[in-house]
């Protein structure tokens, strides 16, 4: 799990305790979009999930239809967090969210002025 500066959320360390720069560029990016802190804060969760999942390779070559699928499983995945491991609820949640992320990713819906 990677650590998280307090007051501005910035990203200190990498999955497996990798230092990164002290100074997130996506923090800069987000305070000049007005992001919600919450939304700042889900974000990293999610690339805390993508990062801890790196060695399964990328998203860019899958088909919608496996994508779509993979995202139904996750929900289901968060369903069965929120009964019975509510401790697992934030990732799984997560999981979810980057599942949509990739859906938007591979049909080309997300903004370009943001992935610079």
């Amino acid at each position: 799990m990677s650590h998280h500066c307090e007051q501005c959320l910035t990203q200190l360390t990498g999955p497996h305790g990798k230092t990164l720069s002290d100074s997130c560029p996506g923090v800069d990016e987000a305070a000049r979009l007005s992001v919600r802190p919450e939304v700042l804060a889900f974000a990293l969760l999610m690339e805390d999930r993508l990062q801890a999942n790196d060695h399964k390779g990328g998203w860019a070559d899958c088909a919608d239809e496996y994508l779509l699928r993979r995202l139904q499983e996750e929900v289901n995945e968060l369903h069965v967090a929120m009964r019975d491991r509510p401790l697992d609820v934030g990732e799984e949640a997560a999981d979810v969210a980057n599942f949509a992320m990739m859906l938007a990713d591979v049909s080309g819906h997300l903004r370009q002025d943001v992935q610079e």
